[in-house]
């Protein structure tokens, strides 16, 4: 018996150690088996560079792809149509020169890296059918989620699923497989680069012309669902629930079966995978939207209906789950996301019609006023236009007028005008979308043009435009709460065509007096004279009667200064002692004194605090008058126009209200002064205002995208806390007029393009000095010299985008390495080397050299984001480009110093003398200019 029991555990210890090297053998063939990819997925495949398939098929790529099909496949159901439509439609979209140029040499050390990234596809093609379906699940969580909450939900999947394997209740029915994936492991950076490449792709199968406008029609449709994805508070049951059911119901569809919406995971699903079946959608009329795609059986129909479940008010299709795996510290936090037009990304025409409502939205137009809004906006440039050689610019600051804010602004308003149908929708939502986010440029409504402070009009008015301002001034009055007979204007003298200045401005009573003189009829006016007089004039209509019996004589010490008008409007006070009679009757008495016989005829203003900024004077009586009355600076330019009004009086400015209708009006008439309109924007660029900056950080965004084609702009810049203007890039970079975009550096230009990229990321011009390339998404953008033959000239600024990237999550920022290496010369090769001198023949002796792109393996994080996040959002990361002749390697190159000195001339051209031909008949070719021909690089690394 005894020995019976010694054979069982002999036995037992056999099977345990035979089941422990399975397992060793099973973990270490995840990596290196790889399957044959569906037929469907073959030209995607072909269509990869070859580092980019190497990498699926044997790299990181391939080895999440089947750890993660592992984990999860025994759990996932079977979607045979959906895995065949699926890797059509990759294949389709992966034909597009346009999202996946064939790489050549015109990408110089980048062409490894250039094209789409279909890496997470192929890599899960060739891993079974469970990662395919791992990687849809990639597409769906990169669609509603950012980078780090997307990867945050996979790090609680994984746990929870190796979890569920291990559980006690579940080990009887658990295969070999599951307890090997359960033990195998995977990290959060791979989790990163898997969810990356996901992403990557959907920026670019979103922009082919075959899903482009089907994509949009949906995400249409989709932004009049209110629908929850599901109402799972946890996220592992939320995300299996949302996953199945998005994988069952779309092979079903595709198959031809028929489906009613019930919740939101299909829809995440049909924007994620770009499959569209035909919908019927309900609302107030059922509308039929036939779609047309052959991956899908004319049967197969979905049914949204407009009204879903309610998700507190949120538009589109919400997704709310609390994440664990967020932060460091601290329990889980609750993140929300909603699925509409606004949440995809940007292209630079739709970020100008984002940015157009926002201008709109500040300068206080609501909604049903856009039309005469966008009517405005056009006014506004042509004004400026119509005056440009009247600005005072030079030739060079007229040339940046024409790519100013105003100009950009208005060619998108002549752009949306001329729209018609879903177009015309769709820019409307984003003009919409501008108006309820106008924190992108700053942080209120701002004083430019702003209709909630409409008097600030009255400061453009041109000088000569007297009388149409008052007549203006009277129709806003007339509708306020303001007592009339308080106010007063001053306008410079038009007799003397001057600024204000002393003696050189006209008083004149904004309503018609009730003085039996002049019949109630005319208003009244006091016109300083040569002799230093103001005589009073009464006009009616376009005469203007002396009344020389009511002239007063004005001390020349009295009158306000030269500098005492035209900057800091808000503290202009004056002080009229001795009023005539007409204020006597009208004004309350603020002071009464005996009065000294010889003023008793006098009246005078005082100067009681400066218009320029200083502090006023308390308003104390002036014992040698009767009575004063006070007036205070209400609107306009003290420079030229301006509304004056007793403090006290009934009323405010704030009640003073006037249509958008009257202020075109004015535009249309020619009465705004170009000079003064223009200023009025400089003054606020000068002034540093939030809203001004952030306009002329939009004229230099707007050329370094649109000269980027397909370049697109994160949707999170019209959430992130940050006005356009504050961000650190618009302080880094050259300042040029108020109303032109800023001078970039290559520094500038990364920066900028980092912070477009991430929506949020602040980037500091200064830490991206050493920068030569960046990475993110689907877009490599690099700086444009190094994919330029040095003979051609390129401003060093410059940076050009490929489709393209270098396989990392994040924003990855290429820096070269200090002190590049470079091959010893071999003593040895002396014979291969000649320095003859050169004979005018054009030889291409380099022809078997090449650039290519490494990394060393440093790399440091960049601090974005707040204290305690796990995910790195954006990191600098040594590169090397290096020269290889043959494949033998031969240099790395100084990047940046090359940039910064390398002045090559194009053939024919030498310093600043011109050679006349380069050829061999040339007799005096050895004469003209002494070279020395360069034909290995065994000559190059052993100079003369």
């Amino acid at each position: 018996m005894a020995g019976s029991i010694g054979k069982l555990q002999a036995s037992l210890a056999a099977a345990n150690q035979e089941t422990t090297l399975a397992l060793a053998n099973l973990n270490f063939d995840f990596s290196l088996v790889r399957l044959e990819a569906p037929l469907e997925y073959k030209e995607l495949g072909a269509s990869l560079t070859a580092k980019r398939r190497d990498a699926a098929e044997s790299g990181t790529p391939h080895l999440i792809a089947r750890r993660l099909g592992s984990l999860f496949g025994s759990i996932l159901p079977s979607t045979p149509a959906l895995t065949s439509a699926y890797g059509q439609r990759a294949s389709q979209i992966s034909k597009s020169s346009l999202v996946n140029p064939l790489a050549s040499e015109r990408y110089g050390p980048f062409q490894d890296y250039v094209g789409v990234d279909g890496t997470s596809i192929w890599a899960a093609a060739t891993s079974g059918s469970a990662a395919i379906a791992v990687h849809l699940l990639a597409c769906m969580l990169a669609r509603v989620w950012s980078p780090s909450e997307a990867v945050s939900i996979w790090q609680e999947l994984v746990a929870e699923r190796k979890l569920e394997i291990s559980s006690p209740g579940a080990s009887s029915s658990n295969s070999l497989g599951n307890i090997v994936a359960a033990n195998l492991s995977i990290t959060v950076d791979q989790l990163s680069e898997w969810d990356a490449s996901a992403r990557a792709w959907l920026q670019a199968a979103d922009s082919v012309r075959l899903t482009q406008i089907k994509q949009k029609q949906l995400m249409l449709i989709l932004e009049n669902v209110n629908i929850p994805v599901n109402t799972t508070p946890d996220p592992y049951s939320s995300v299996m629930k949302a996953w199945t059911m998005a994988l069952t119901t779309m092979d079903c569809i595709i198959g031809g079966s028929a489906y009613s919406i019930r919740d939101g995971a299909v829809l995440v699903a049909l924007s994620a995978w770009h499959i569209y079946p035909n919908l019927v959608v309900l609302g107030s009329q059922t509308q039929e939207v036939r779609q047309n795609d052959s991956l899908v059986n004319v049967s197969g129909v979905i049914t949204i209906g407009l009204e879903g479940i309610d998700t507190g008010g949120a538009k589109g299709v919400s997704w709310s789950l609390p994440l664990a795996f967020l932060r460091y510290y601290g329990g889980p936090i609750i993140a929300e996301r909603s699925m509409n037009t606004s949440s995809g990304r940007f292209s630079v025409a739709e970020f100008a019609q984002v940015a157009h409502g926002c201008t709109l939205g500040l300068w206080g137009i609501t909604s049903h006023q856009l039309e005469e809004g966008l009517d405005l906006v056009k006014l506004v440039w042509e004004c400026i236009d119509a005056g440009r050689h009247d600005l005072g610019l030079n030739n060079k600051e007229l040339a940046l007028l024409d790519q100013s804010w105003i100009k950009l602004l208005s060619g998108s308003a002549d752009t949306f005008l001329q729209f018609h149908g879903d177009e015309r929708r769709t820019n409307k939502r984003l003009i919409a979308l501008g108006m309820r986010r106008p924190s992108l440029l700053a942080p209120d409504v701002s004083p430019i043009l702003n209709l909630c402070r409409p008097l600030d009009i009255i400061a453009l008015l041109k000088p000569e435009s007297f009388d149409t301002a008052i007549e203006f001034l009277r129709k806003l009055v007339r509708k306020a709460d303001i007592e009339p007979d308080s106010l007063i204007v001053l306008y410079a003298n038009p007799f003397t065509n001057c600024k204000l200045s002393r003696q050189e401005f006209v008083v004149t009573t904004l309503f018609p007096s009730n003085d039996s003189k002049n019949d109630g009829r005319s208003s009244l006016s006091w016109v300083p004279t040569v002799t230093g007089k103001y005589e009073l004039h009464s006009k009616t209509g376009q005469t203007i009667e002396l009344t020389g019996a009511q002239v007063h004589e004005t001390p020349l010490d009295s009158s306000p200064q030269q500098d005492s008008f035209g900057e800091t409007q808000e503290n202009a006070n004056i002080c009229w002692n001795n009023p005539p009679d007409f204020f006597k009757r009208v004004s309350t008495i603020e002071s009464r004194a005996p009065v000294p016989a010889a003023q008793k005829n006098k009246s005078d203003f005082k100067h009681i605090s400066s218009w320029f900024g200083g502090s006023p004077r308390k308003h104390e009586p002036d014992l040698e008058y009767s009575s004063s009355v006070y007036f205070s600076f209400l609107a306009g330019d003290a420079s030229h126009f301006a509304l004056l009004h007793r403090p006290g009086s009934a009323g405010s400015k704030n009640s003073i209200f006037i249509g958008l209708s009257h202020i075109t009006k004015l535009f249309r008439g020619g009465d705004i002064s170009p000079k003064l309109l223009y200023g009025f924007f400089d003054r606020a660029y000068k002034e540093k205002r939030v809203f001004a900056r952030s306009l002329v950080a939009f004229a230099s965004i707007m050329p370094i995208y649109t000269d980027m084609s397909n370049a697109t702009i994160s949707p999170h810049l019209i959430t992130s806390p940050k006005h356009l203007g504050d961000y650190k890039w618009t302080a880094g970079s050259g300042t040029q007029r108020s109303l032109g975009p800023l001078k970039m550096t290559r520094a500038g230009m990364f920066a900028c393009i980092g912070t477009m990229e991430s929506g949020f990321i602040d980037f500091a011009c200064e830490d991206l000095e050493q920068v030569m390339a960046l990475s993110h998404g689907d877009s490599l953008y690099i700086a444009a010299p190094l994919l330029t033959d040095p003979s051609i000239r390129r401003e060093s600024h410059e940076v050009q985008r490929v489709v393209g990237n270098i396989g990392r999550a994040g924003i990855a920022l290429l820096i070269p390495p200090h002190n590049p290496r470079v091959r010893e010369h071999d003593p040895d090769c002396w014979r291969l080397i000649n320095h003859d001198s050169f004979d005018g023949k054009l030889e291409n002796n380099f022809r078997d050299t090449s650039l290519h792109l490494g990394f060393s393996g440093y790399e440091r994080p960049l601090v974005t984001s707040e204290h305690g996040g796990r995910y790195i959002e954006a990191f600098f990361i040594e590169a090397i480009v290096s020269a290889h002749e043959s494949g033998r390697w031969v240099a790395d190159l100084d990047i940046l110093n090359a940039l910064k000195t390398l002045k090559a001339d194009s053939v024919g051209k030498a310093g600043n003398a011109r050679v006349p031909a380069y050829n061999s008949q040339h007799a005096d070719v050895k004469t003209l200019i002494p070279l020395t021909a360069i034909d290995s690089w065994h000559e190059l690394l052993e100079p003369p």
